[in-house]
């Protein structure tokens, strides 16, 4: 089942049916949608379709939201980029291993050095941390420290960019201890809230909410697979809830209104944003620039920042496109699917 509103709509929905996409395509214009595609299954368990209106899991895109909120306070003068992880957080809440001269934007820029608590360059699928730790008990960013705390430090600070989830678990840790209230109420107050996300949050996998595509494991005929040849919820895949490096649920339009908050300055400040999307560092295993968090990669029209994310069961893609100020989302509740819309709706729309 798929539903396309948008003058290119019916267009990209023809592309996504024949990868046999389960999720929400949403590209926004100058002048309005452009196309918006819903298309697949959101239970399968009652055959509930995918609407423009289902929440997904949004994986490592709400990493942009982690680093949006740190910086609302760098913007408060609460602290700086500059700052050491250490004059923030005591020794209960960071690594045993922690380098002293470990900087916040070090954590931004995927630069402290720190080991992960799951490799994105090693062998290990990150649904087999929680074979090994108990995802239920994930429902705080501190609840994830001990899986990382005694690891030893894989570079010195700055020396290596490495993507790294646990830099940005430290990043929520600093931003509860610099707002003095919890990770989430600091992201609904920075984030949230200014830009109007009102279906945007971090809701635990046990909640009850509407609206929401299951993430789905699927059988031995797609990645990743089943043992026993049948569909799978993500339950035990991931988290509880979501952390400050990734597992928000969103919407796609929610997703568009933090992109033009963000750009039009509402989140943080003009001179913040720019320093946010500056290029710190070259990441030469994913051929892209970070600024502080963003993914900033392409030319011309094709020029973007945003940010990917996936987990077992989902798998997202935000992008902006300043030269053609066109704003593309793309969530998927399957893994696998989302990489080759995303690039299909950016072979379509912008050009």
């Amino acid at each position: 089942m798929s539903v396309a509103t948008g003058p290119r709509g019916d267009e990209l929905a023809a592309g996504l049916a024949a990868m046999d996409f389960s999720g929400v395509v949403l590209a926004v214009g100058p002048d309005g949608v452009l196309a918006q595609v819903a298309q697949g299954i959101a239970d399968r368990a009652v055959g509930r379709p995918i609407t423009s209106c289902s929440r997904f899991g949004i994986a490592s895109v709400a990493k942009l939201f982690t680093a949006v909120t740190l910086v609302s306070l760098f913007e408060r003068g609460l602290a700086a980029p500059s700052t050491a992880l250490v004059e923030v957080l005591g020794p209960g809440l960071r690594p045993e291993t922690l380098d002293r001269r470990v900087t916040l934007e070090h954590l931004l820029t995927h630069t402290s050095g720190i080991a992960d608590y799951c490799d994105e360059y090693g062998d290990e699928p990150y649904e087999a941390v929680w074979l090994r730790a108990n995802s239920n008990a994930m429902r705080a960013p501190r609840d994830l420290l001990p899986l990382f705390s005694g690891l030893a430090s894989l570079a010195e600070p700055g020396a290596e960019v490495r993507y790294c989830n646990a830099a940005f678990v430290l990043a929520g840790l600093a931003i509860e201890a610099l707002a003095g209230v919890s990770f989430y109420d600091a992201v609904e107050t920075a984030v949230f809230a200014p830009a109007g996300m009102a279906s945007t949050g971090y809701p635990a996998l046990d909640d009850v909410i509407p609206d929401v595509a299951i993430g789905y494991l699927a059988p031995p005929d797609d990645e990743p697979a089943a043992a026993d040849g049948a569909w799978r919820s993500n339950l035990y895949a991931v988290p509880a809830r979501g952390q400050p490096d990734g597992g928000a649920f969103a919407t796609a339009e929610d997703l568009v209104r933090f992109l033009d908050a963000f750009r039009d300055g509402r989140l943080v400040g003009e001179p913040w944003r720019d320093e946010m999307l500056r290029p710190h560092v070259r990441d030469e295993r994913e051929d892209i620039s970070y600024g502080l968090a963003w993914w900033l990669d392409g030319e011309g029209r094709r020029r973007r920042v945003g940010h990917p994310g996936g987990d077992p069961g989902y798998v997202a893609h935000v992008r902006w496109y300043p030269e053609a100020d066109l704003r593309l989302v793309v969530m998927a509740n399957r893994s696998g699917r989302a990489w080759p819309a995303a690039a299909l709706a950016e072979e379509l729309l912008v050009g």
